[in-house]
């Protein structure tokens, strides 16, 4: 088994609920301005808990993306910030309406501009892949940086690695540590794998097996596949642990069945040379095939 150096970029979109209305009326008018923003909030949030039980479907509500798309279309166009990331999500992924990249970008801008965070992660995620907009790292780490300052544990993950890979100008392993802590201690997986790195290789901090060990595990534990990959490397060189073969092919085999191909591979290569396992040339074969 060999070890192997970097920091891996994990993309993923994630949703977070949360609901502001805010209704204007004149101030001469106190009590029925209250009782009208009450009642619109009441009435956004009905229409915002119906949109995600016809997007997300439930045990009364059969998933139909089409009418989640139209509530959270009516939500969005009176003001909803929510609603307008979901819209964003929706067009983004062709779910409910035809698929437009630049219909999610506007939709993603005018929750992020807001101050939504979520939406300021997704807007950042376009800028990176040049997703609706042309490709812009500047951009991007803006936009990161807006969502983890509002502590948004995938922006911080994303600054994290835009500071380690040099997007957010120079290589910078302290900050980019300091934002994987930040995610990983609100309980990201990719973040934890990407602090398991930086303690093993002594990335902007000092080398500490028994850390990244740690960190992996915290990892794995919510089956992110590369971190199993990892700690299996760790039990087959006994590096933070102690050294165990039969938990180094556990943890490969892990990673192997959620199609993580360098595990695919090295686990092919362990049946072909009986490492760990017993010689098994169709076992091998059947990995290899996995892997390819």
């Amino acid at each position: 088994m060999k070890n192997e150096k970097g920091i891996i970029l994990i993309i993923a979109m994630i949703i977070i609920s949360s609901c502001n209305i805010y209704a204007m009326k004149p101030k001469h008018n106190t009590i029925k301005h209250t009782n009208v923003t009450q009642s619109a909030n009441k009435s956004m949030e009905q229409i915002l808990k119906l949109a995600k039980a016809y997007y997300f479907g439930n045990d009364s509500i059969y998933m139909n993306k089409q009418k989640a798309f139209e509530l959270f279309s009516k939500a969005a166009k009176q003001g909803n910030l929510e609603a307008q990331n979901f819209l964003g999500c929706c067009y983004s992924t062709g779910e409910g309406v035809a698929k437009d990249i630049e219909q999610a970008v506007y939709w993603f801008r005018k929750a992020a501009e807001q101050g939504f965070a979520t939406a300021q992660f997704n807007l950042g995620l376009c800028y990176q892949s040049g997703d609706g907009v042309e490709k812009d790292f500047n951009q991007a780490v803006y936009w990161f940086r807006k969502a983890a300052e509002q502590g948004n544990a995938k922006g911080q993950c994303h600054l994290g690695v835009c500071y380690g890979s040099g997007d957010a100008g120079e290589k910078d392993f302290n900050q980019a540590v300091y934002w994987f802590q930040k995610s990983a201690e609100q309980g990201n997986d990719d973040a934890q794998y990407f602090l398991a790195q930086c303690y093993y290789f002594g990335y902007g901090v000092e080398k500490d097996f028994n850390q990244a060990v740690y960190w992996c595990q915290k990892s794995t534990e919510q089956g992110n596949a590369t971190a199993q990959y990892f700690l299996a490397q760790c039990y087959y060189l006994g590096n933070g642990v102690e050294k165990d073969l039969n938990q180094a092919i556990y943890w490969l085999r892990k990673a192997a069945e959620q199609d993580d191909t360098a595990a695919q591979c090295l686990l092919g290569e362990c049946y072909l040379s009986g490492d760990g396992v017993e010689k098994d040339f169709n076992q091998a074969v059947y990995w290899f095939r996995k892997a390819a």
